[in-house]
């Protein structure tokens, strides 16, 4: 289902994939739990599919999420942290949100100053 998701949005049916992709998410929670890396990867990736719909702010506050997770299981120069934080920077950059994307880039070292 996951992947069934992810094609759908690499497709353009992106009211599709994120309902499909929110239950997967729901099903993952229950299953294996909050912290788990699929769990936390289908957030990821529902995340994704917000980010294609325009919701920019359900988006950001997940991915947020996701980062946080991330960060504390896998570490903070983990490739999957590194890309998230990447995709959040992006994400805020689109807001608007110049302060927040800079310091999280330099965070990451995506960005030198």
């Amino acid at each position: 289902m996951n992947n069934l998701a992810n094609s759908l949005r690499h497709q353009g049916q992106l009211d599709e994939a994120a309902t499909m992709m929110r239950g997967v998410l729901e099903k993952r929670r229950r299953i294996l739990g909050e912290e788990h890396p699929s769990t936390i990867s289908t957030m990821n990736n529902l995340t994704n599919s917000l980010e294609h719909q325009g919701q920019r702010d359900e988006a950001a506050t997940m991915m947020r999420g996701v980062l946080e997770k991330r960060r504390r299981i896998l570490g903070k120069d983990h490739p999957d942290t590194i890309s998230t934080m990447n995709n959040l920077a992006n994400s805020l950059r689109h807001q608007g949100q110049l302060e927040e994307f800079i310091s999280i880039l330099i965070e990451s070292n995506l960005f030198d100053l």
